[in-house]
């Protein structure tokens, strides 16, 4: 029989591990995203846009839209100092799940400096692999103006997917990172006023949509 003490350990330790599982399971939440109280000064040269990404691939941890501010006189990204914002979500994938709640549209709420914004790259990360995927030369671009807050869509991070058995597991989902695209899901604008309204009381005034548009950069 085992001792009490070594019993107690082992008990201690199931515990511990169960409570780490339950902690990190479902973890999720966003990056950098505009506060509850957020607001827009009419005199202000700020703006506020709104979007959604979302992942097909549930194995992932991180999912990052990278926008920079854009100049179209010489078609390309603004030097610095210029605004920017990473659109992001994150989520504690435990290596046992088989959803995740990045695979669902959250809208996501950033104050920036109005004025231009191309798409720089876009990255996705699991807990030991990640990938930084530049849009050259063919990016999205928009304008938002001052004292707007602009919704540009919802959008998808998909990774192409293949199910193969192997010799412990059955129907083992493996995604491609590398050759993860970009696709443009539409609008909702129900879902969007729901969300503001619940979250940012105090952006008040209409929201307006624009798709971005496609473009391509000349390179330096």
């Amino acid at each position: 029989m085992p001792r009490k003490s070594d019993l107690a350990r082992r008990t201690l330790l199931s515990v511990l591990i169960l409570t780490a599982a339950v902690v990190l399971h479902g973890c999720s939440g966003a990056y950098n995203t505009a506060g509850s109280n957020v607001s827009l000064e009419q005199d202000e040269e700020q703006a506020v846009v709104v979007l959604s990404v979302r992942t097909n691939a549930y194995k992932l941890t991180d999912i990052t839209m990278n926008w920079r501010e854009y100049d179209p006189a010489i078609g390309f990204f603004k030097d610095s100092p210029a605004g920017a914002f990473s659109a992001g979500r994150h989520y504690g994938y435990l290596g046992v799940e088989s959803s995740s709640p990045m695979q669902k549209a959250e809208y996501l709420v950033y104050k920036v400096k109005s004025g231009y914004y191309a798409l720089d790259s876009n990255k996705v990360r699991t807990y030991k692999l990640s990938y930084n995927i530049k849009l050259r030369p063919t990016t999205l671009m928009f304008r938002v103006k001052p004292g707007e807050v602009l919704y540009i869509g919802d959008y998808l991070l998909h990774s192409p997917k293949t199910v193969r058995d192997t010799l412990l597991v059955r129907n083992f989902v493996i995604y491609d990172y590398r050759n993860t695209k970009l696709q443009f899901e539409g609008r909702n604008d129900d879902a969007v006023k729901a969300a503001l309204a619940e979250n940012y009381s105090n952006l008040e005034g209409p929201v307006v949509f624009r798709k971005p548009a496609k473009v391509e950069m000349k390179l330096p």
